[in-house]
C-alpha cells in the first residue's frame, strides 16, 4: 500500500479542488494543531507557500491569483505585484488603501531579481 502525503493548500488551490478562502481554515487548522503535519510544519510550509509568497498573502489576501499565475506562467512574482498595485491605484478606491501600501512594502523587500522557487505540485 502506498502512501501518499496529503496535498497542501495551494495544491489543491492550484487544482481548482479549494477556494482561496478556505484558506482561513487552513491557518485555524495549522493553529490548533488538528492536523499532525502542523506541529512540524511553518505556516508558510504547511500552506503550500514559500515565504515571500506567504508574506505577500498577508500584505494582500486577494494575492492568491497572482501567486498561482506566477508558478504557472513562470513570470516573476514582483512584476506580476507590481502590475496588480498599478491596477489598485487606477481604480482609487479606498478601501485598497492599505493594500496599496502594503504591496509597497512587499515590493520594496523583494528584488525582481529573485526567481520563483516554489512550482504548482
Amino acid at each position: 500500500m502506498c502512501s501518499q502525503r496529503p496535498a497542501d493548500f495551494f495544491s489543491l488551490y492550484a487544482r481548482g479542488d479549494l477556494t482561496a478562502d478556505t484558506i482561513d481554515d487552513w491557518i485555524d487548522t495549522w493553529h490548533g494543531g488538528l492536523d499532525p503535519r502542523a506541529k512540524d510544519s511553518p505556516l508558510h510550509t504547511y500552506l503550500g507557500l514559500s515565504p515571500e509568497e506567504y508574506a505577500l498573502w498577508v500584505y494582500d489576501s486577494d494575492a492568491l491569483p497572482t501567486i498561482l499565475s506566477a508558478r504557472t506562467t513562470g513570470r516573476l512574482l514582483a512584476e506580476l505585484v507590481r502590475e496588480r498595485l498599478s491596477q489598485l491605484q487606477a481604480d482609487h478606491r479606498p478601501f485598497d488603501l492599505t493594500t496599496v501600501r502594503g504591496l509597497q512594502i512587499w515590493l520594496d523587500s523583494h528584488s525582481e531579481t529573485q526567481p520563483m522557487t516554489a512550482s504548482v505540485r
